[in-house]
């Protein structure tokens, strides 16, 4: 009797989060599965940002979307930019080669950009992954 190693393929990552954003792409409630990273750029990283991470950066990835690196900070004058490097590079060293395609980042030099919704106006950053998903948007 030979023992053969089978491998059985993980099952997919399930939480509620994971739950209403699949019912929210199943009901079509919105054009695009886009999330956020935004950490306060006082201080290096720590664990609970490397789970943001994952978290944001992994639904994005599962749900064909993108995720904005956004630095949260009402006053960037006090802030280190030894910070927004480290936090940029940290960033970059984890999701490389599972979810760096995702990484949306406005552009030097960009504005927002307008679209309208329904009837509503809404406002998306003009990222290097979105400018390639809509390009037929106009700038205001």
């Amino acid at each position: 009797m030979s023992l053969e190693n089978k491998v059985t393929p993980a099952p997919a990552p399930s939480d509620f989060i994971r739950d209403i954003v699949a019912a929210h792409v199943a009901e079509g409630k919105y054009p695009r599965i886009h999330t956020a990273f935004p950490p306060e750029p006082n201080g290096y990283l720590h664990i609970g940002h490397a789970k943001s991470i994952c978290l944001n950066f992994g639904i994005a990835r599962e749900f064909g979307g993108v995720c904005n690196l956004r630095m949260d900070d009402t006053n960037p004058t006090k802030e280190e930019i030894e910070y927004v490097e480290s936090i940029q590079t940290d960033v970059n060293w984890l999701i490389a080669g599972w979810a760096d395609d995702k990484l949306g980042l406005k552009e030097k030099g960009r504005d927002t950009r307008t679209i309208a919704e329904n009837g509503n106006r809404d406002f998306y950053p003009g990222t290097r992954a979105l400018n390639a998903q809509l390009p037929t948007l106009n700038w205001r």
